[in-house]
């Protein structure tokens, strides 16, 4: 399984760079070189979400700090701070996706935003006149400041779209639908009565981390739902062709199929919003998961709201060892 591209290693590379700078006392330099590092790997965030991504924000934004503190002789690290403060800005959320989710206390981008601008504000009144300490940390700090920004407003847009619920409920009769899948096949849902439980897990685009999160948590757990008889279906508002190089991106191995037009989404009650990243005519959708039986009935629509209802394949199982 993939989880990063050329963008991760070019990033790495800058990020050695720089450290190599730093030893050989080039500070200014090696600050700079922080700078496409960070950009890189913000870059790549999209495409893989994953540990090695969160990891390389870390390393950047505290390596950028204790530059930035080393060059002005600060013996207690307040840039480092401010910098660790704005890694977690943007990125915690997907870090710890399951207890927050996509609604849930978002006071923790809140505080981290405020925390960082704090810390780095008093730490510049030490030095006011000197722009090393105004600069160097400017960029990512810019840069996790729009990403919480953003997640603070899809927060908000989403409580007030009521996104606790799906409007399918267990126990009715699933709707069936026939999508292009990521192979230039047709799929069918009534392809798998009497023969299949099936898991629809519906997908905000390829664009979306946390939808990447999701796909690869079910890839794992994908032989332990084959024992269990249960066909994963994953339905997205992209093409084919996007499904497709996402599939082989991510290395997955679970099906993939478009509703361009979100007719199915729609169908079973999927929840939409507007935002500036909306490329979609009905909007943005939000990630759920719904658990179809192999007599057509469904067993489990999961919370758009509550992450860890989607992204935790422990609340399916039992309900899957029960009609088996």
């Amino acid at each position: 399984m993939k989880y990063f591209g050329k963008k991760f290693i070019f990033s790495v590379s800058f990020l050695a760079l720089a450290a190599v700078a730093f030893f050989l006392k080039y500070y200014i330099v090696a600050a700079f070189l922080c700078w496409p590092a960070f950009a890189l790997n913000g870059m790549e965030i999209t495409s893989y979400a994953s540990v090695f991504q969160f990891i390389n924000f870390r390393l950047h934004t505290v390596f950028l700090g204790f530059i930035t503190d080393t060059t002005l002789g600060e013996t207690y690290y307040p840039f480092t701070i401010a910098l660790f403060l704005t890694s977690f800005a943007g990125t915690f959320r997907l870090e710890f996706f399951k207890p927050f989710g996509l609604t849930q206390y978002y006071w923790v981008e809140i505080m981290g935003i405020a925390g960082q601008y704090g810390v780095y504000l008093y730490a510049n009144l030490q030095h006011p006149g000197d722009w090393r300490g105004w600069i160097l940390p400017v960029f990512p700090m810019a840069f996790m400041t729009f990403i919480g920004y953003h997640i603070i407003l899809d927060a908000i847009r989403l409580n007030k779209k009521g996104a606790s619920k799906l409007n399918a409920e267990s126990g009715q009769k699933a709707i069936d639908f026939s999508l292009p899948d990521n192979k230039g096949g047709m799929v069918k849902l009534s392809d798998y009565k009497d023969k299949n439980h099936v898991l629809l897990l519906f997908l905000r685009g390829d664009w979306c981390p946390s939808c990447h999160i999701m796909t690869r948590i079910y890839e794992k757990n994908r032989e332990k739902f084959a024992e269990k008889n249960v066909v994963t279906l994953g339905i997205s508002p992209d093409d084919s062709n996007v499904n497709a190089e996402m599939i082989s991106r991510l290395g997955l191995q679970n099906i993939l199929l478009t509703d361009s037009d979100q007719t199915v989404t729609k169908q079973y009650g999927g929840r939409f919003f507007t935002s500036p990243r909306a490329t979609y005519a009905e909007g943005i959708p939000l990630p759920a998961s719904v658990l179809v039986d192999k007599s057509g009935i469904i067993r489990y629509v999961s919370s758009p709201g509550k992450a860890n209802e989607f992204l935790d394949p422990s609340h399916i199982f039992p309900i899957v060892a029960a009609l088996n």
